[in-house]
């Protein structure tokens, strides 16, 4: 009895685990994908290569336009932790913003967002990271 009630959970978590995957995986291809018709155009043609009429569609600008939001509203409480994070950077010498972008890779890792560490990676290099 513990046995299956052990299995069961263990595939709950697994398919939880997996849907969060596909959704950071969906949210990728809206943010850094779909929303640049360049971008677009290129990740289709690897995926469709015979297909080149498509290419020259206006399908992936009209895409872009749906997916691009017009003004980023940041809620509130997400504005006051970027204008506190911003103070706290202005202070930091080049070593240790440099120093504090490489461990913000550990914790993005930590948390599965890869993608956005492997963003930081150029810039814990970068002699001085602008505001």
């Amino acid at each position: 009895m513990w046995g299956r009630l052990i299995r069961t959970r263990r595939l709950e978590n697994a398919e939880r685990e997996s849907r969060r995957r596909e959704l950071r995986y969906l949210e990728y291809l809206r943010d850094d994908i779909f929303t640049k018709p360049d971008i677009a155009r290129m990740y289709w043609h690897t995926r469709h290569p015979g297909d080149l009429q498509v290419l020259s569609s206006t399908a992936f600008a009209d895409i872009a336009g749906e997916l691009r939001p017009a003004e980023r509203i940041v809620p509130p409480a997400n504005h006051a932790l970027a204008e506190l994070i911003r103070d706290f950077l202005r202070g930091l010498s080049d070593d240790e913003l440099a120093h504090l972008v490489r461990q913000l890779g550990v914790v993005f890792r930590s948390f599965g967002r890869s993608d956005l560490a492997d963003q930081l990676d150029p810039l814990a290099n970068e002699r001085h990271l602008e505001e």
